[in-house]
């Protein structure tokens, strides 16, 4: 019985050794693939991808989500938007800018007074 353990042990040793480069192989096909993935993607795909993004984040601050974490949650849970923190951020940021949304004293507001009757923006001095 333990000539048949030394045997199989020994045969699984082998089997893993020449796994290892194929699954080398198979990291660095990925990767490759990844790549050309991320640069097809066109200008005005990303600008539509952008746009859809934007209007997430409204959507996500209309339904009462006020902070980034909140925000990226509902996005991926109610609109099929999968992106990052980072990202979110940043749309935030130049949303605000854009005057479309603020930082109200409870989190982010839609500056429409109609979608966002019970808050006031944040006066920066």
């Amino acid at each position: 019985m333990t000539q048949i353990v030394k045997i199989l042990e020994s045969r699984k040793l082998e089997v893993e050794r020449q796994l290892k480069p194929l699954r080398e192989e198979l990291r660095d096909i990925n990767a490759a693939l990844g790549a050309i993935a991320s640069q097809e993607l066109s200008a005005s795909e990303y600008q539509i991808n952008r746009m859809q993004i934007n209007d997430a984040v409204i959507e996500a601050i209309k339904s009462g989500n006020k902070n980034p974490t909140d925000i990226l949650d509902y996005m991926a849970k109610h609109l099929n938007v999968v992106t990052t923190k980072n990202s979110v951020n940043t749309r935030l940021y130049k949303l605000r800018k854009s005057g479309a949304i603020a930082r109200g004293k409870s989190g982010w507001i839609v500056k429409n007074k109609k979608e966002a009757p019970n808050e006031e923006p944040l006066r920066v001095r």
